[in-house]
């Protein structure tokens, strides 16, 4: 063998071997039974956009002006927000680490790799944690957090969303224009639905509705117990971010510059509203209004019956984040 060569072949092969041994271990996270015991879905951040409906906001203000309580830094970026479950902070990054930090202190309390790159928040539910990765022999996986132990992991390529549970039903998308439902305790597979383009667009949940779009701009409401289609609405310009729902209906943005009401029962448009920047980013909502970011610098507060702007603010930047409304302010 040619001198040289086999530090070459390792040099290759270490990203392969990273993986590998991310996949193999078992994350060293635990948390205490008294913490799941006093898991409140009002009041904990469990998953993407605190609830179901993705709806994103917080029922307690912090009085301006906002002072540092504590940071802590970690060695990549934090997926989409934390997660907060009772006094404890679960933080994942891009790089498959995650950080359980005391909520009042910041000091960690346990830290482990978790996976290879990971771009979407995890979900959590009642004592489980439900992950999703980019890459890696086993992309999705379900973590127990009272024994830190995997009770199923599954290999679907190129997942590229949240996930999302509800009934016992895990359910995430990919760039291979699919919709998936699995089994949340075993990982087998109950249905997979075909969107006809990529799904960057993370599922809301709506009784027994899934509401979802692909990134051409097709909004679809499937049955969560089978994965068939109710109804299907195509929308002007392309859709990357998730469906906001409240009040029976579901709202989302498009790269056209519209921001769109639709009735969840049958897909009918209600309103429409067009601005001036693109929206990349999902709404906000909170008793009745829309807190809405563009790329033109701006956000804006949309009633949600009528599509009717209460106000508009100009920033110094995109808008391509969620705004968080509270019961006196807005946090961007």
């Amino acid at each position: 063998m040619k001198q040289g060569l086999v530090p070459h072949l390792l040099r290759r092969m270490f990203p392969v071997l990273l993986l590998l041994l991310a996949a193999s271990c078992d994350p060293k996270i635990k948390i205490d039974k008294e913490v799941v015991a006093q898991a409140d879905p009002q009041r904990d951040w469990l998953m993407l956009g605190r609830n179901a409906e993705h709806q994103h906001f917080s029922t307690t203000d912090i009085e301006p002006p906002l002072t540092k309580f504590w940071d802590r830094g970690v060695k990549s970026v934090v997926t989409d927000h934390p997660l907060a479950l009772g006094d404890r902070i679960l933080a994942t990054t891009r790089s498959g680490m995650m950080y359980m930090l005391d909520y009042q202190t910041g000091e960690p309390v346990e830290s482990g790799k978790i996976g290879p790159a990971m771009t979407n928040v995890p979900t959590i539910d009642k004592s489980r944690l439900y992950l999703s990765f980019e890459m890696g022999e086993r992309s999705i996986l379900g973590i127990d957090l009272l024994r830190s132990k995997r009770f199923f992991d599954k290999l679907y390529p190129d997942i590229s969303t949240a996930t999302a549970v509800r009934d016992n039903m895990l359910l995430f998308g990919d760039i291979h224009h699919n919709l998936i439902c699995l089994n949340a305790n075993s990982g087998e597979e109950i249905w997979k639905f075909d969107a006809g383009a990529p799904v960057k667009s993370s599922p809301a949940l709506s009784g027994n509705k899934v509401i979802f779009a692909n990134n051409k701009g097709k909004v679809f409401a499937l049955d969560l117990s089978s994965g068939v289609a109710l109804w299907e609405k195509q929308l002007l310009g392309n859709v990357f971010s998730h469906p906001v729902l409240g009040d029976g209906r579901a709202f989302l943005g498009t790269s056209e510059g519209k921001l769109v009401a639709l009735d969840l029962e049958k897909g009918n448009l209600i309103w429409q509203r067009d601005f001036d920047g693109a929206i990349f980013s999902s709404p906000s909502y909170y008793e009745g209004v829309l807190y809405i970011g563009t790329n033109e610098r701006m956000v804006y507060a949309v009633d949600a019956a009528s599509g009717e702007t209460q106000w508009s603010f100009k920033t110094e930047g995109i808008v391509n984040t969620v705004p968080l409304p509270s019961p006196n302010y807005l946090y961007l």
